[in-house]
């Protein structure tokens, strides 16, 4: 079991105070509310902790829905005579066909590509105009 403090510090670390970012929640089975989670959003990033209690997991929760603005609810079924864990992702959705994920970044790539091009074509003109205009290393600065 992880204390109170040691999950609010790892909460605070894993997710680098951009809480808004994460999902929290509470669960007594976190291996099926992952797969549950995961048919609709990534849970590459998911975290979990075996709580003390249900009322200390309940407080870890409620602290960073209202206080943080996690997304998360504050309700829910979980039973206080099993072990209660509270577990963290980041919400992504899962990436489907031609999501807005994959346009966005085909078009930094698009981007990054667009702009090495242009330095180089000017990269080569400057090198075609030095060239050609005869500059010499005795006519640089002086």
């Amino acid at each position: 079991m992880a204390r109170t403090g040691v999950i609010f510090f790892g909460i605070n670390i894993i997710t680098a105070e951009s809480y808004t970012a994460w999902q929290i929640g509470i669960t007594n089975d976190p291996d099926e509310r992952k797969k549950e989670w995961g048919q609709t959003k990534d849970v590459s990033t998911w975290t979990q902790w075996e709580a003390n209690s249900l009322s200390d997991a309940q407080a870890i929760e409620s602290y960073f829905v209202n206080e943080k603005k996690m997304k998360g609810g504050t309700g829910g079924s979980t039973s206080a005579d099993r072990t209660v864990y509270v577990y963290i992702f980041q919400i992504r959705s899962r990436a489907i066909g031609n999501s807005r994920r994959t346009k966005r970044d085909a078009l930094t790539i698009a981007r990054i590509v667009s702009k090495w091009f242009f330095y180089v074509v000017i990269g080569l003109a400057v090198a075609y105009l030095w060239v050609h205009l005869g500059v010499h290393h005795d006519d640089t600065l002086r």
